[in-house]
């Protein structure tokens, strides 16, 4: 695990031993939290590179019996029409949401959601769950992680630039210049280039059936289950998962029409909530979230950290990513990192101040 995380991993079991996460949280009053995840993996499976989408079962079985006993797991349905309407939340209010549509989300995260009688939605790639439009960052892991090449070059940042593949440590840091590289184009031209570095690297995807567990889309019977259970509401994340800021208008339409045909013929139901791909600051635009509404989705959630407050727009609303254990869920919902920063900027000041 990187250090980085250990270090978050250690601040917050901090902060909730010494009762400064129960401080943040009454700063946070009447502000729920969206918690993002992606796969679930196996006890012990490490997965191939970027085993951080994954989070291992066991931690997030921990964290889901945590927040049912200290939290309110209140579907992301409900946070929207909360904004909409006004009406108040239970406090403490927490939505859960996966991205991508892993087959690991119902083999895996669902029994425990059914443990613990919570609720999740789930954005789904469609073209994943059609088996026919693998994602690009799956396609680049596995070729990274299983190339026979021990090195290529590349140009980066309009330089160029070699990337080592003679261990796995030398290869994490190729797929990350890699991925950085690759979002940074015109999705357009993105697929046509994840084919170039297939052959590059002299390694492509195995057959479905050979795909590592942690790679394996849902199947659509698995998502109309998940759909009917009472636990799982399915929303839009694209057809192919390009970066809807980095597309041609018409390229963005279409990932979003498309997802939402393929969801509502598979589902019976039109899915009302989006998740933008990758979602950062200029992975989504006014102009996309206009296609969204346009298309009928009435919110989209973004990967941004933070709360959601009330005069949120419902096209942007911020999530937290994958907590690392209970103490660090406790932490991120509470929001014990945001006031640890407003202690160190205005020493004084945040001890009258509510949170905005």
């Amino acid at each position: 695990m990187p250090a980085i995380y250990q270090l978050r991993k250690l601040a917050s079991f901090l902060f909730v031993c010494s009762g400064f996460s129960k401080l943040a949280k009454m700063r946070r009053h009447g502000q729920p939290c969206i918690l993002m995840f992606h796969g679930v993996r196996a006890d012990g499976d490490m997965g191939l590179l970027d085993s951080g989408l994954h989070i291992e079962h066991r931690v997030f079985r921990n964290v889901c019996a945590y927040l049912a006993q200290h939290f309110n797991v209140v579907p992301l349905s409900e946070i929207i029409d909360s904004l909409k309407t006004g009406h108040k939340l239970p406090e403490c209010s927490v939505a859960l949401t996966f991205d991508d549509g892993y087959a690991s989300n119902y083999h895996l995260a669902f029994p425990v959601l059914k443990q613990f009688g919570l609720h999740a939605t789930i954005f789904p790639a469609t073209g994943f769950l059609d088996q026919t439009e693998m994602p690009w960052f799956l396609r680049l892991e596995y070729a990274v992680a299983k190339s026979p090449r021990t090195a290529i070059k590349i140009s980066h940042d309009g330089r160029p630039h070699t990337m080592h593949f003679n261990t796995m440590q030398e290869r994490a840091k190729s797929l990350a210049v890699l991925q950085e590289r690759l979002k940074a184009l015109p999705q357009e031209k993105i697929i046509p280039e994840m084919n170039r570095l297939e052959e590059e690297l002299e390694c492509g995807l195995p057959a479905a059936e050979e795909l590592p567990d942690i790679f394996r889309p849902m199947s659509w019977d698995q998502a109309r289950e998940l759909h009917h259970s009472g636990h799982v509401e399915l929303g839009g994340h694209t057809h192919r998962h390009l970066i809807l800021g980095h597309c041609r208008k018409e390229t963005a339409q279409q990932e979003i029409t498309e997802c939402r045909d393929r969801l509502t013929a598979e589902i019976g139901v039109a899915p009302r909530l989006f998740a933008y791909p990758n979602g950062q600051v200029g992975d989504h635009t006014p102009d996309t979230a206009d296609l969204l509404e346009a298309a009928g989705f009435t919110a989209a959630v973004t990967t941004s950290a933070g709360a959601v407050r009330k005069d949120a727009n419902l096209f942007t609303l911020p999530r937290y990513g994958s907590p690392l254990s209970q103490f660090h869920a406790e932490a991120v919902v509470t929001g014990s990192f945001e006031t640890i920063k407003e202690i160190r900027n205005a020493p004084f000041s945040f001890l009258f101040a509510p949170a905005t």
